[in-house]
């Protein structure tokens, strides 16, 4: 079992944050069950899925390790990244050609749809305002999360 990236000097346990991916991958797939499929996802040799993909992005954000592209697929190269997060080892330029072939509409309604329910209930009235948009800033060319 590999427990350390090949690549980078990364281990299995500075990873974390599994629980919250699981539970986001569950909310997706519900989205992803009835949305059409975009002709490169239905092509067999497509080694990255739209799920995979978000998924990827939202593991690199959950943990701080993970500082750039080339280390989220270095990464991806770990088992239980593999189990858990997309299906194989993921080199840059798939991940890359994603930009252009996951649908973020997708994954900005399920993230609009998620930030109605986590409404701050604590705290300076003002603030509780002003916390009504969740914003990620991750460089990606995803809208959903600019």
């Amino acid at each position: 079992m590999l427990t350390r990236s090949a690549s980078l000097n990364l281990e299995f346990a500075d990873l974390a944050n599994w629980k919250l991916l699981e539970n986001f991958q569950k909310r997706l797939q519900s989205i992803l069950d009835v949305a059409p499929k975009t002709k490169k996802e239905l092509d067999p040799r497509c080694p990255l899925l739209g799920g995979d993909y978000f998924s990827l992005n939202l593991f690199g954000l959950l943990n701080p390790v993970i500082k750039t592209s080339l280390a989220l697929c270095a990464a991806s190269s770990l088992v239980r990244m593999q189990t858990e997060v997309c299906q194989e080892p993921m080199s840059l330029t798939s991940f890359s050609d994603m930009q252009a072939v996951a649908n973020p509409e997708l994954l900005a309604g399920m993230l609009r749809s998620l930030s109605n329910q986590a409404l701050p209930v604590y705290g300076d009235p003002c603030i509780q305002e002003k916390v009504t948009d969740l914003i990620a800033n991750d460089g990606t060319r995803l809208p959903a999360m600019p």
